[in-house]
This record gives structure tokens, C-alpha cells and sequence, in this order.
């Protein structure tokens, strides 16, 4: 995943015409850590490749990871779990 994630990145960074050092410059990370997020390495910091994502404007796709309306063995879960039946109350006709 996080290899994809790399690849990913460079890729956005390439098609902009952004040079490795600019962009690790431009979110506060050596060039080497760069490397190293573009290879998808997990020592890289999270909030690297979140300021990566931010900085080729690509962030929103991140919000979209865990996002509940997506989970669908939560959404299944949730329908398993629902009542069969609902009940009704009584109406008091006492007015």
C-alpha cells in the first residue's frame, strides 16, 4: 500500500514538472526522505506523505480513507444489526 502510495506521488510529481528536491524542500523534508517516501518506505512519517499529497494537491482523496460511507462491513454489520421487527405503541384514546 504504501509502495503504491509512493509511486503514486512521484508520479503527480513528475507530470507537474516538479523536481524531487523542490517538492521535499517545499514540505520541509530532506531530499533523501523524499526518496524514501517515493519508494513507499514505512520509516517515512505519515504526515510526509499527508504534506506530499497537500503540496500536489491531492489531499482530498486522502479525507476519503476510513470515510464511513465507504466501509462496507460497517455498513453490512449495520443492516445484520438492525430490528426485524418495530414495534408501535398504544394509542390512548382518552382525549
Amino acid at each position: 500500500m504504501l509502495c503504491q502510495l509512493g509511486e503514486r506521488v512521484a508520479l503527480a510529481r513528475r507530470r507537474r514538472g516538479l523536481r524531487l528536491v523542490d517538492l521535499a524542500k517545499q514540505i520541509g523534508i530532506s531530499a533523501p526522505t523524499m526518496v524514501r517516501l517515493e519508494r513507499g518506505e514505512p520509516t517515512v512519517s505519515f504526515g510526509a506523505f499527508a504534506m506530499a499529497l497537500w503540496a500536489l494537491g491531492l489531499l482530498d482523496d486522502l479525507a476519503r480513507v476510513g470515510d464511513p460511507r465507504r466501509d462496507e462491513v460497517g455498513l453490512a454489520r449495520d443492516l445484520e444489526n438492525l430490528p426485524k421487527h418495530v414495534g408501535h405503541e398504544r394509542l390512548d384514546n382518552d382525549f
